[in-house]
C-alpha cells in the first residue's frame, strides 16, 4: 500500500510539473499573439473619406457625371468635381 501511495504521489506530482509547463507556455505564447483589429483591414491605398450629401446635391453629380465620360461612378464624378474645383483660381461663394 505504501509503494501505490508512493507511486501515486509520484506520478501525481510529475502530472502537475507538465500540466504546469503547458500553462506557463501557454501563457507565453498569448503574450505573443496579435489581437486581430475590428473592422474590414485597409487595402494600403489612399485612405477613406466619407461624406454625406443631401438627395439634391447627389441628383446633381450623377446628373454631371452621366454627361462626362460616358457616364462616370459617382465617386469618380466627385473626385474629378473636387479636383475641379480646386483648379479654379477664383474663390467662388459656397452654397447654402
Amino acid at each position: 500500500m505504501c509503494i501505490t501511495t508512493n507511486l501515486a504521489a509520484n506520478v501525481s506530482v510529475e502530472y502537475l510539473r507538465r500540466k504546469s509547463d503547458f500553462y506557463v507556455k501557454q501563457q507565453h505564447m498569448a503574450k505573443i499573439v496579435k489581437q486581430k483589429k475590428r473592422g474590414r483591414p485597409g487595402t494600403g491605398h489612399t485612405p477613406f473619406v466619407g461624406v454625406r450629401l443631401p438627395p439634391p446635391l447627389i441628383a446633381l453629380v450623377e446628373k454631371w457625371a452621366s454627361k462626362h465620360n460616358g457616364g462616370l461612378s459617382r465617386s469618380e464624378a466627385i473626385r474629378r468635381l473636387i479636383e475641379i474645383g480646386l483648379a479654379k483660381p477664383k474663390a467662388t461663394k459656397p452654397r447654402e
